[in-house]
């Protein structure tokens, strides 16, 4: 009977063992240390991402990154925005905000003068020559005159030169002198433009037929009008004198100087005087 209970117990001690075996085998290998995505860190929000950490850098992703219970809050990779107070689209450089996104009144450029007064922006027109207040952020008014040539910034096309004004000559420049809104050539009134004239048969000569007043060479145009016959590419000032009875060195004569020799015949005998050659 003693031998019959020892082996119970025995029987009885190795269930309890097996079972203890199977429900208590200890930590993985993995997650030993309590930190399943090896970031260093036992108190992470996010176990399964490497990337989410307390101190983490914050980024556009939708993530709380840096476990402080916010989402993509100063991001790393945001854009900055700037207070629009005043709703004009421009915004208040000394405001500004880094986010993902436009935050609710606030916009991309910082250009704004007075954010507290629609009125003032880059965008506005000054055009009150009366008027003391920078409204356009541009750092002058409409009644100053920057170069001094005695006509306003808001009736001056280029108020940093005071040689462009209304009362300026045009000339040749690449600007628009007078502010009549045409340059050089194409404006009639220009004052030291050159003549040039039409090359109709396009021998580098031209006739007097064409003038044209610009800075520069228009096309079919040449800076001489010395040729006798704009119509005649072989007809101009030291062209070769041809048999063609035509003036072609312009110089007044025709055919002079080219042609066949000759001889006077005196006594009409049919043979002339070798002495008295001409040329015809």
């Amino acid at each position: 009977m003693r031998n019959l209970i020892f082996l119970l117990v025995i029987a009885g001690c190795r269930d309890e063992l097996t079972d203890k075996d199977t429900f208590d085998s200890g930590p993985s290998v993995d997650d030993a240390d309590g930190d399943a995505d090896g970031d260093g860190f036992t108190d992470d929000c996010d176990d399964n991402n490497p990337d989410v950490f307390p101190g983490a850098t914050e980024y556009c992703d939708g993530l709380d990154n840096d476990c402080d219970n916010q989402v993509d809050e100063d991001p790393a990779d945001g854009e900055t925005w700037y207070a629009d107070d005043d709703g004009d689209g421009y915004g208040d450089p000394n405001v500004e905000s880094i986010s993902c996104e436009a935050p609710a009144g606030y916009v991309a450029n910082s250009g704004d003068c007075d954010d507290t007064d629609a009125l003032f922006n880059p965008g506005t027109v000054e055009s009150d020559c009366e008027d003391e207040n920078d409204y356009n952020c541009d750092g002058s008014v409409g009644w100053a005159d920057a170069d001094g040539d005695g006509f306003a910034a808001c009736l001056d096309c280029d108020d940093s030169n005071a040689n462009v004004n209304d009362d300026a000559l045009e000339i040749c420049n690449t600007l628009d002198d007078n502010c009549n809104g045409f340059t050089d050539e194409d404006d009639p009134g220009l004052t030291d433009g050159t003549i040039f004239y039409g090359d109709s048969d396009g021998d580098g000569h031209g006739g007097q037929q064409y003038e044209a007043i610009g800075c520069e060479v228009p096309a079919g145009f040449v800076d001489n009008n010395d040729d006798c016959d704009d119509l005649e590419p072989l007809t101009y000032p030291s062209a070769a004198e041809i048999c063609d009875e035509e003036d072609n060195d312009c110089d007044g004569t025709v055919d002079e100087g080219v042609g066949l020799l000759w001889y006077a015949d005196a006594d009409g005998d049919g043979y002339g005087d070798a002495t008295s050659a001409t040329t015809a």
